[in-house]
């Protein structure tokens, strides 16, 4: 059972790292928005968002407050508290910049991993807006390492087997073939005799 788990978290591991690669070459030539808004009126407008372009992924959350003209309409919203608005929007565009350019709005500068979090007051209102970004080859990495050592680890069992050695610590197995002498691990009769 123990196998079949991590059998198939490796496989949708390596599913991800896949998805992660796709995105990477999608980002160099379009950049794609995925974005989430709350607007209650006269209430605390939320916005969660996602952004891929130029090789990295930002993931965006920011809160603005009400103007000072929608006061009287938190009056009215608290009548009708069910009155929230919520919507999704797409875009994918293509990129109009020359090759090496990145507009400081999607760029993490050096490393793979940035967050900035941005709050002040514009045009009467309070805002909060919390960045990160990742780049791609970062997620690719992380996603990638767990099948890569899946199978490391499968062919290294496989080529001890193979060679008559035992499977927990690679001790030769000729004089002793039901018992490891060293760890003490029964061998596996099936694949010593395959070889």
């Amino acid at each position: 059972m123990r196998r079949i788990l991590l059998n198939t978290v490796a496989v949708l591991s390596l599913a991800v790292c896949v998805a992660v690669c796709v995105l990477w070459v999608h980002s160099e030539y379009r950049m794609l928005s995925v974005v989430r808004r709350v607007l209650p009126p006269g209430g605390l407008h939320r916005t969660w968002g996602a952004e891929s372009a130029h090789g990295t992924l930002a993931l965006t959350f920011s809160t603005r407050g009400p103007r000072r003209s929608d006061l009287a309409d938190v009056f009215r919203w608290i009548r009708r508290a069910g009155d929230v608005a919520a919507e999704w929007s797409w875009r994918s565009d293509p990129l109009q910049e020359p090759a090496g350019y990145a507009p400081p709005t999607t760029t993490p500068g050096r490393g793979a991993v940035r967050w900035q979090r941005t709050t002040g007051r514009q045009y009467w209102r309070d805002y909060d807006q919390r960045r990160l970004w990742i780049r791609y080859w970062m997620l690719a990495v992380l996603a990638g390492a767990w099948p890569t050592t899946a199978l490391l680890v499968r062919h290294v069992h496989s080529r001890r087997a193979r060679a008559g050695l035992c499977p927990a610590c690679g001790y030769d197995l000729r004089a002793t073939p039901d018992r490891c002498p060293e760890c003490g691990t029964n061998a596996n009769v099936k694949s010593r005799t395959a070889g």
